[in-house]
């Protein structure tokens, strides 16, 4: 069994050998693919500050070999001539037609061949040819592989071809004579092994190289590198793209200025010498800069910048321009700053109170409907404390302790929403409003809405009055109607003729109450409506007065007074008399039984005056103004008839109609005075006129 399974493991072992030396070798070429260059190209401004540098070391070259050779002994022609082509390989290599890469290979074909020229005039000395190994170190520093290879191809070809067509003038020992490809190749490989430390150098640069300028085209701010000149070394892609630029090494070796036109916004442009880079440039200290317009002069926008120098050794060698373009933020500013200043003109101009506060108890914001319902101080609110206006507000509330534990509550529950009414002490009623203010799915805080219902409440609470005194006002005459109908349909037969016509007196007068309540409703509601006129006519306004104080009862009920001074006037004569009936009316309504009535039509200035006077309690100052609104009645009014609230307010609305207007005073000698001023007017087209007679004072009419 051991023997069978050593049989079969003995052909496998080669084979695996062979796979773990394969993947030794792939990781081997795997590193050294990481150690060798790629030989990505420099950048524009890198590339010219090492090619004028070569540039210059050939022209030292040029003038240094005649010199050299010349030492040697060799004559000043031959010398010159040897210095020759050093010199025009650095001319050519200054042609701004030419490539990169072809000026890169001219170069270095002048540096080799410098180097093989001074091999030759030192008469083939060893410590010549360690001119090759400087030169590949210069040739290096292109980063480049297209010079590199041609120089290690130029020494071997040279001390191979060179040294077997003339072994004297490369070589100056005798085995390198007799076997010349032999040495070039060895000379070769020494270079190649020297040149192992640069490439490896050269390798950790470009890497290096290559990690700043993945971020700096990674970079979201633009980016422009200027030299001590002000003159552009480099710009990113983000740069690019924010000025337009199509190719950025086109604008290498060009002012900054050119890209950049800096000017401070709301100003016109500013020199190039007054520009944050020069500034930097002269100081060598940063800039910020972050209320700017950029871009070139067809393309310009806001921006913010910054400045950086670049130093080395104390010295500045250029600056960082870093710039990003707020134009999306400067227009999402002005958004938000509008929005902002709506909702801000929305909170202030509506007519609720507006509260925010934070979950700590912290006041966000008011409006200052707000502050003026609850009569806040300033300080207070200054202070955007939640728990002092708390305990500022509940001293003017009616139940403090139920409004504070609705607070609490609210605030142990976030997410709860509320809708009450509050009462205040001075009358005041308002509507809470209250609803947790959410950040997507998390509760900052909460809103409180304050609206002040009083007027509508007290007008709730007039409306209440006003249907009970309509209903009790309609179901009295109601009654007495049904009831004297029932009588008349059952008795007919056994009433007596006084009887039967009494019953039908107090069923018109009853019918009559009827419609003169219902004819008020109807006339208060055309009066709001504007659609009442009044229907002038020339009118004795004392025999009017006199005809409805008969008409009305009255004179078995009051002790009454009439006096006129034979007043005409154009008027309305039906709306006149509901004026002098709902007066009297009035007055019985608030005034004891016993109470004398005087009734005066007084002659005034284009118009006349009815006074209607009673020796009651009086109007209160305070009531004074409201007993002539709709629905409003005064203190005095008796429990077993209160009216609708309606009588006194068709007075005014009726003199108002005329032109005139209506009021009360104190009466001398206690009571009230109702004064209503109806002013002349003429006729209407084809009704009765004619001239007001002199006012002539009329007997008293007492009873």
């Amino acid at each position: 069994m051991g023997q069978q399974v050593r049989a079969e493991s003995i052909p496998t072992a080669p084979l695996t050998w062979l796979v773990r030396g394969l993947r030794r070798l792939t990781h081997g070429v795997e590193h050294l693919r990481r150690i060798i260059p790629e030989g990505r190209p420099l950048r524009e401004d890198a590339w010219w500050g090492r090619h004028r540098m070569i540039l210059a070391l050939l022209g030292v070259q040029a003038v240094a070999l005649p010199v050299f050779g010349a030492a040697r002994g060799y004559g000043i022609a031959h010398s010159s001539l040897e210095g020759l082509p050093v010199a025009a390989t650095a001319l050519l290599a200054m042609w701004p037609r030419l490539s990169r890469t072809t000026r890169s290979c001219v170069a270095t074909f002048g540096l080799v061949t410098s180097s093989a020229i001074l091999v030759h005039l030192s008469g083939g000395t060893i410590e010549a040819h360690f001119h090759f190994f400087v030169m590949l170190g210069v040739i290096s520093l292109y980063q480049s592989w297209a010079p590199f290879l041609l120089a290690l191809g130029y020494v071997v070809a040279h001390h191979g071809l060179v040294g077997y067509l003339d072994p004297d003038a490369v070589f100056n020992h005798p085995a390198a004579w007799a076997s010349p490809w032999k040495w070039a190749a060895i000379h070769g490989g020494f270079v190649l092994a020297a040149s192992a430390a640069q490439l490896v150098a050269w390798s950790f640069s470009e890497n290096a190289r290559t990690s700043f300028e993945m971020i700096l085209e990674s970079a979201g701010e633009g980016m422009v590198g200027s030299d001590t000149q002000g003159r552009v070394t480099f710009l990113n892609r983000a740069g690019a793209a924010m000025l337009g630029v199509e190719d950025p090494s086109a604008f290498v070796g060009s002012p900054v200025s050119d890209l950049l036109d800096w000017t401070l916004e709301g100003t016109a442009s500013q020199p190039a010498t007054e520009s944050p880079l020069a500034e930097t440039l002269r100081t060598g200290a940063p800039h910020t800069s972050r209320t700017v317009v950029l871009g070139r002069k067809d393309h310009r926008f806001p921006a913010e910048m910054i400045t950086t120098p670049i130093g080395r050794r104390g010295e500045i060698e250029g600056a960082v321009v870093v710039f990003r373009d707020v134009t999306d933020e400067r227009r999402g500013e002005r958004e938000r700053t509008e929005t902002l200043s709506l909702l801000e003109a929305t909170l202030e101009s509506t007519a609720d109170g507006i509260l925010v506060v934070d979950n700590a108890g912290a006041i966000m914001s008011f409006n200052r409907k707000f502050v003026e319902m609850w009569r806040i101080p300033e300080e207070i609110i200054a202070s955007r404390n939640d728990d002092q206006a708390l305990a500022y507000v509940l001293g003017q509330l009616k139940h403090p302790e139920a409004f504070l534990a609705k607070v609490r509550e609210l605030y142990a529950t976030p997410d709860a929403e509320s809708n009450d009414v509050l009462e205040f002490i001075d009358g005041r009623v308002f509507e809470r409003y209250s609803q947790p203010q959410w950040v997507e799915d998390r509760c900052v805080g909460r809103v409180w809405s304050f609206r002040d219902v009083t007027e509508r409440s007290k007008l709730d609470q007039m409306k209440d009055g006003f249907l009970s005194a309509v209903s009790h006002e309609l179901r009295t005459p109601l009654t007495n109607v049904l009831g004297f109908t029932l009588t008349l349909q059952q008795r007919a037969g056994e009433l007596t003729e006084h009887e039967r016509e009494d019953v039908l007196e107090r069923l018109g007068m009853n019918a009559r109450k009827l419609q003169r309540l219902l004819t008020d409703i109807l006339d208060l509601d055309r009066l709001g409506r504007g659609i009442l006129e009044p229907r002038r006519e020339r009118t004795d306004l004392g025999e009017l007065v006199r005809r409805v104080v008969e008409e009305s009862g009255v004179r078995g009920q009051r002790p009454i007074n009439v006096t006129d001074e034979g007043v005409v006037v154009g008027l309305d004569q039906a709306k006149v008399e509901r004026i002098v009936e709902n007066l009297i009316t009035n007055v019985i309504r608030h005034t004891p039984s016993e109470t004398r009535l005087w009734i005066e039509v007084r002659a005034r200035d284009r118009g006349a005056l009815l006074v209607v006077s009673d020796e009651g309690p009086g109007v209160p100052e305070e009531f004074r103004a409201a007993i002539f609104e709709s629905f409003h009645q005064g203190p005095n009014v008796t429990t077993h008839a209160p009216g609708v609230g309606i009588g006194l307010s068709l007075v005014a609305r009726f003199a108002e109609l005329h032109g005139g207007r209506a009021w009360v005073e104190d009466r001398e000698g206690g009571g009230a005075s109702f004064m209503v001023f109806l002013p002349d007017a003429p006729a209407r087209t084809g009704e009765a006129g004619g001239a007001s007679p002199s006012p002539v004072p009329r007997q008293n009419i007492a009873s």
